[in-house]
C-alpha cells in the first residue's frame, strides 16, 4: 500500500516537472544575484544601530544596573504621583473652602 502511494507520487512528480519546464537562465544570472546580495548587505549595514547604542544596551541589561534603573524609574514615578496628588488635594481644599464660605456661588 505504502509502495503504491510512493510510486504514484513519483509518477505525479515526473508529470508535473514535464508540464512546467524550467526556463533557461540568462548568461549573467549568477552575477546579478551576487550584485543583489551585496546591495542588500550594504543596505543592512546602514540600518544597523551604532556601536554606542549596543554598548549602552549591554550595560543596561546587566542585572545590577537593570534593578537600579527600575528602582530609579519607580522613584521618579512615585514622586510624580505625589506631586500630582498634592496638586489635586490643594484644588479640592480650595473648592471645599469656597463652597463653605459662599455655598450658593458654586452652583
Amino acid at each position: 500500500m505504502k509502495e503504491e502511494i510512493e510510486a504514484k507520487e513519483d509518477r505525479l512528480s515526473r508529470v508535473l516537472r514535464q508540464a512546467r519546464p524550467a526556463p533557461a537562465l540568462s548568461p549573467r544570472f549568477q552575477e546579478s544575484v551576487w550584485r543583489c546580495i551585496e546591495r542588500s548587505d550594504l543596505e543592512a549595514e546602514h540600518l544597523e544601530s551604532p556601536v554606542w547604542v549596543e554598548r549602552l544596551l549591554s550595560l543596561l541589561l546587566r542585572p545590577r544596573l537593570a534593578i537600579a534603573g527600575a528602582m530609579v524609574l519607580l522613584l521618579i514615578g512615585g514622586g510624580m504621583g505625589v506631586l500630582d496628588g498634592s496638586a489635586e488635594a490643594r484644588q479640592a481644599a480650595r473648592d471645599q473652602y469656597i463652597a463653605s464660605v459662599a455655598p450658593y456661588a458654586v452652583r
